[in-house]
């Protein structure tokens, strides 16, 4: 639709920006360095991760579904996503939806990981994996959360897990820990703290969160969660995904920060 606007001794001829109460349909050249706010679905450039209707980078919890946008205490994360929801000092960091033709994780070797369908999956055998993704970011207090898949525990007799990390550090490390009959068994904190949790089948979509701060280490699978007191000191640099003797696909990473 052409407007005309008229000023003192000035025309201008714009284009609407009201396509869509119009009836305009954008197109991917008009749509090239748009604000991803205004994009809806159909729209090239357009991706939702959790389904409920905001594009990514316009969500205030871009992997957990939030449908009205929930901000209780006014940070911009989302309250059913907020790793401190009474707290208004957390915000998103970087996020990673593995939708693309390449990500922003770092693999130890390119051959451990294949990118396609929206997720990245290890390519190894069972019981033969050990794939790792590594961001580096320096962040204070941070929460790391993955979305995974298994395809195959492998055997008892190995690993066979999935682990987050933040820093490298023993003390900020949730690791959920699977066996050969099908399902993830417990989950270990700080590798000192254990609780059992629920079995996680072969193919389930599953989520893994750990959050490091000045309280000490929490770790969560599904919900299910555990913390030990370890407590962190100073600002983190490095997060990490490693899957070990299972095979695997992550769909997504984000990590929040919360700022004192």
């Amino acid at each position: 639709m052409l407007v005309l606007v008229r000023f003192p001794a000035l025309a201008i001829v714009t284009l609407s920006a009201c396509n869509w109460v119009f009836g305009l349909k954008q197109t991917a050249s008009t749509l090239q360095d748009a604000d991803p706010c205004q994009l809806h679905v159909g729209d090239p450039g357009f991706h939702d991760e959790d389904g409920d209707g905001y594009d990514d980078h316009c969500d205030d919890c871009p992997t957990v579904y939030d449908d009205p946008q929930v901000d209780s205490d006014g940070d911009g994360v989302g309250d059913v996503c907020d790793p401190h929801p009474a707290s208004p000092r957390d915000s998103i960091a970087t996020f990673e939806m593995f939708d693309g033709v390449t990500y922003s994780w770092t693999p130890n070797d390119v051959s451990n990981w294949m990118l396609g369908g929206d997720a990245v999956q290890t390519t190894a055998a069972q019981d033969a994996t050990n794939a790792i993704l590594t961001r580096r970011i320096a962040l204070t207090q941070p929460t790391l959360e993955i979305a995974f898949t298994v395809d195959d525990y492998g055997t008892a007799a190995q690993v066979n897990s999935i682990v987050v990390d933040l820093d490298a550090t023993a003390d900020a490390t949730c690791t959920a820990k699977g066996d050969s009959s099908g399902g993830v068994i417990y989950l270990l904190v700080a590798d000192t703290t254990t609780k059992q949790v629920a079995v996680v089948p072969m193919g389930q979509a599953n989520t893994l969160r750990i959050t490091y701060d000045s309280t000490g280490t929490a770790c969560s699978l599904n919900g299910d969660k555990v913390a030990a007191s370890q407590a962190i000191s100073g600002e983190l640099s490095t997060a990490s995904i490693a899957v070990h003797d299972v095979t695997a696909s992550i769909q997504h990473a984000i990590l929040y920060q919360y700022t004192p």
